[in-house]
């Protein structure tokens, strides 16, 4: 059995904080430039749905991939350097993108730099966290440091989150605020790939690396293709028998791999999806929420004019509140979460998180005072924290005794962690889809970016209420398994 030092488990996490700061900086900024650039509200969110969307599709299947291949420097290794590899790109698209979006002979070009740069960074930012988490998981099995290494993953998350943050509200005394930003963030994610291939060069092959079938790729050439290489029509044949399997069945393939997967992980896996959108809705939309609504401030007035000065003070200092909330998730989890999960338990914790949250969000929608919209954003940051270390300690539990959790799956059935958490980044990425692709076009329509908000704290009550069906222990178990049985008589 081995065990981990907390500054350990920082480095494995390194990673984790840089891509938190990457994506908090680029989507801080990115809803704003996108609406500078001249794209309507619904365009914004069809550019920031779209790659949550095509993750939530691919995301099992990478979680999948990761829990099968094999490289001499890693099982995972090889997803999150690649991963890592299209995020620089995307954010060195959105640099450029912006710059070139600001003059007329450049804006054609920039629009689709901004646009290809965005959707390129939300999926990769998210995708990336997969092989981490589940790196996370296989090195932690078996060891008692397994909540200790999930609270430390939420914290570095949070503290990614403050970093980036912190990026976004300061001023930056050289070039445009938003390109000085996404630089700084680019070179931190860089130093944190380099703190955490470091930390697991010598740990990564020698944790977790069982053999398993991948469900969804069953489908194989043919032998009567491999015999003819040289009939042409056999092999046009071929390649489409195996497009149509591999790329166009995708969707139903994740689709059929939420739906059978095991009762105890479908349960959570709801209760997440709907938390994640609520986090979501605030997240992408506070600072513009805060630039518009509290300050009346207008994205697409012209250039020096009050109402852009008035919009762009309102971004900034929804940055703070944000940074605040990030401050408030990385202390919570770091100081205050082990020792409720100790005293209340794995469902107190994650219910009174989520109510909190709601709060936090009604409260947001009645004052508008900025100071105390500040302060709820960073309670609303104990909500973000529970988010995002409960789930994946649940998961890591449910893994570790399949035998006991997985009831209803046969004997003979082990899953991998990749597989696993990428049941629960689908919802991530289908609670992150209905805000963008769905909400934007709502608050399009009503004229009214209250709408975020509020579907914020409707959402984190409705998580709160799937919270009570989540199986937290063995003890739930019994009940779970005799409600089962009487629904397959």
């Amino acid at each position: 059995m081995t065990e981990f030092s907390t500054l350990r488990l920082v480095f494995i996490n390194a990673m984790v904080c840089g891509l938190e700061v990457a994506a908090t900086v680029a989507f801080t900024y990115l809803p704003p430039i996108l609406l500078k650039a001249g794209f309507a509200e619904s365009s914004m969110g069809i550019i920031l749905g779209v790659g949550p969307l095509i993750g939530m599709f691919t995301v099992s299947a990478v979680g999948q991939l990761s829990d099968y291949w094999y490289e001499k420097f890693g099982q995972r290794i090889f997803f999150m350097l690649g991963l890592a590899f299209i995020l620089s790109l995307s954010l060195l698209a959105v640099i450029f993108g912006h710059r070139l979006s600001s003059s007329a002979d450049g804006l054609a070009i920039g629009c689709a730099l901004l646009a290809l740069g965005g959707v390129v960074l939300d999926y990769s930012s998210q995708v990336a966290l997969n092989p981490c988490e589940s790196l996370l998981c296989d090195l932690l099995q078996g060891s008692s440091s397994s909540e200790r290494g999930f609270s430390i993953y939420s914290g570095v998350l949070s503290l990614g989150a403050c970093i980036g943050y912190l990026l976004t509200a300061v001023h930056w005394p050289w070039g445009r605020q938003e390109e000085a930003a996404c630089g700084a963030a680019l070179v931190f994610f860089l130093l944190c790939c380099a703190a955490t291939m470091s930390a697991v060069s010598t740990l990564a092959t020698a944790k977790g690396a069982r053999k398993r079938h991948l469900s969804w790729t069953k489908i194989e050439f043919p032998c009567k293709y491999k015999s003819v290489p040289h009939l042409l029509t056999t092999k046009i044949t071929a390649a489409f028998a195996f497009l149509y399997h591999r790329v166009l069945l995708l969707p139903v393939s994740v689709c059929r791999e939420v739906w059978q997967s095991p009762l105890v992980l479908w349960r959570l896996f709801v209760a997440d999806t709907i938390s994640w959108a609520a986090a979501t809705s605030h997240a992408l939309f506070y600072a513009h929420y805060v630039g518009q609504v509290v300050y009346a401030g207008q994205p697409n007035a012209p250039a020096n004019s009050l109402e852009e000065d008035l919009y762009n003070e309102g971004v900034r200092m929804g940055s703070w509140g944000l940074l605040l909330h990030s401050m408030a998730s990385c202390g919570y989890v770091l100081l205050l979460q082990n020792q409720l999960i100790q005293a209340y338990g794995l469902k107190t914790t994650y219910r009174f998180g989520l109510a909190s949250f709601a709060a936090c969000m009604f409260a947001t929608l009645v004052v508008h005072n900025v100071w105390l919209l500040n302060i709820f954003a960073a309670f609303s940051g104990i909500g973000f924290a529970v988010m995002t270390s409960i789930p994946s300690a649940l998961v890591t539990e449910y893994h570790a005794d399949q035998q006991t959790f997985y009831f209803d799956l046969p004997e003979d059935e082990k899953r991998g962690c990749g597989a696993d958490f990428g049941v629960l980044y689908v919802g991530y990425y289908l609670g992150q889809t209905v805000i963008s692709l769905v909400m934007s076009s709502v608050v399009q329509a009503m004229g009214m970016p209250h709408g975020y908000i509020a579907f914020a704290a409707l959402a984190s009550l409705l998580a709160y209420h799937q919270a009570n069906k989540v199986v937290y222990s063995h003890t739930d178990i019994p009940h779970l398994r005799a409600s089962y049985d009487l629904t397959k008589c």
